[in-house]
């Protein structure tokens, strides 16, 4: 069993049928409000989504092979079963409802959460639906690692477009920090200045908030509101992102998320020197067998993505 708290975030929980009893064997090690969420597996890992009282989404994870037994339960302890946060995200507005589900036309007799694959290339579970106290709807769906990558290098080129509303980035209001949560000194350059070893210290504290994992579905498709000559421009920056990721990447894509911030941290390389690594082969290559738009990219593709993408919701 799943279970959450407004304390003490959520918890995996086993039954012994024949003992008669309860055991937490795995548990967020961070002290979150939990107000609501939803629990889905993608092949063995489960994935607990959730909404906390700083208005913020976390999505954690466990492998399914890592849950003990009933046989062996009694030497589990709670240490050995931490979950890993493997997104978060300011939402700005308070989950009070979340499950699994579907905003998308669908027979009423059909019972299961449609996947909407044949629009979306990259969709890889159910998707999940939330409400909030503000009365607001919203919808999360799993991607591939790849759908995320070029998602994620459009939210960086359209937000590069998109005014800073009263000088407030986009990056810097999807950070998690909770109301009184110092920042500490990792935004002060001077510290790093001084001392070298402490500039992987900060850096590695700073990574603790910035939001990962997620992209904003709805800042993405405003690229369908813009100007053909902000639409043309688009496409090109999501390109230079995409190939730069892509040749900074010595690992797989899910390691190399998990280790960069995708919003800052694009190499600084130009087209002609990537395009003579090869990099544009070699992304194409992945984005072909997943079923994206492939290099280089046209604001005619990206419009009939973004157009299907608003389909599914």
């Amino acid at each position: 069993m799943v279970a959450f708290d407004a304390r003490h975030s959520c918890f995996f929980i086993q039954v012994d049928t024949i003992q008669g009893s309860l055991e937490i064997v795995a548990r967020d090690s961070e002290p979150r409000g939990v107000m609501d969420g939803a629990v889905f597996q993608l092949g063995n890992i489960y994935n607990i989504c959730f909404g906390d009282d700083y208005y913020k989404f976390f999505c954690l994870s466990r492998g399914a092979s890592t849950l003990p037994s009933v046989s062996n339960a009694t030497s589990a302890t709670v240490s050995s079963g931490k979950l890993e946060t493997s997104a978060q995200y300011h939402l700005g507005d308070m989950v009070t409802a979340m499950q699994l589900g579907s905003f998308a036309p669908c027979s009423v007799t059909n019972i299961a959460v449609p996947i909407p694959t044949t629009l979306i290339p990259g969709i890889c579970g159910p998707q999940v639906v939330f409400g909030t106290s503000h009365g607001a709807f919203g919808t999360i769906t799993p991607v591939s690692n790849e759908t995320y990558l070029f998602l994620k290098a459009l939210e960086v080129a359209v937000s590069s477009v998109v005014p800073a509303l009263g000088g407030f980035e986009h990056v810097t209001y999807r950070e998690v920090l909770r109301a009184g949560q110092e920042r500490g000194y990792s935004r002060n350059a001077s510290f790093e200045n001084v001392n070298v070893v402490s500039s992987g210290v900060f850096d590695k504290r700073r990574k603790r908030y910035l939001s990962r994992c997620v992209c904003s579905g709805d800042l993405i498709e405003s690229f369908l509101t813009f100007s053909q000559t902000i639409q043309q421009r688009i496409p090109r920056e999501a390109e230079s992102r995409i190939k730069s990721c892509y040749f900074s990447m010595n690992s797989t894509l899910g390691e190399f998320f998990e280790h960069n911030d995708l919003d800052n941290s694009f190499a600084e390389r130009s087209d002609a020197y990537l395009d003579e690594c090869k990099t544009i082969g070699d992304v194409n290559a992945l984005f072909s067998e997943s079923g994206l738009p492939t290099l280089p990219l046209t604001r005619e593709a990206v419009n009939e993505f973004l157009q299907n993408m608003q389909r599914i919701h």
